[in-house]
C-alpha cells in the first residue's frame, strides 16, 4: 500500500492510525522520524510518504504491472 501525507506530523499520524487498525503490530517499522515511513506486516507493506519523496521514488512505476487490490 502506498499513501501520502502533507507533513511529517501527518505521515506519523497516518502510520499510528494504521498500526491501531491492525490486530497485530507490524514486524518492523522504519523511518518513523523521517519523511517516509514503512510498516512491514509480512504480506502487506505500507509506505507513507511526503509527496516529494513519493514522487522521487515513484514506487507506483515499479509496481505498474502488479494486480491492483480494491479495499
Amino acid at each position: 500500500m502506498i499513501a501520502s501525507g502533507e507533513t511529517n506530523v501527518q505521515i506519523r499520524a497516518i502510520a499510528e492510525g494504521m498500526i491501531e487498525k491492525f490486530d497485530n503490530p507490524p514486524f518492523s517499522i522504519e523511518g518513523f522520524e523521517t519523511n517516509w515511513i514503512l510498516l512491514d506486516y509480512g504480506e502487506v507493506i505500507i509506505h507513507i510518504f511526503l509527496p516529494s519523496v513519493r514522487e522521487f521514488y515513484n514506487l507506483e512505476k515499479l509496481w505498474a504491472d502488479a494486480d491492483r487490490v480494491n479495499p
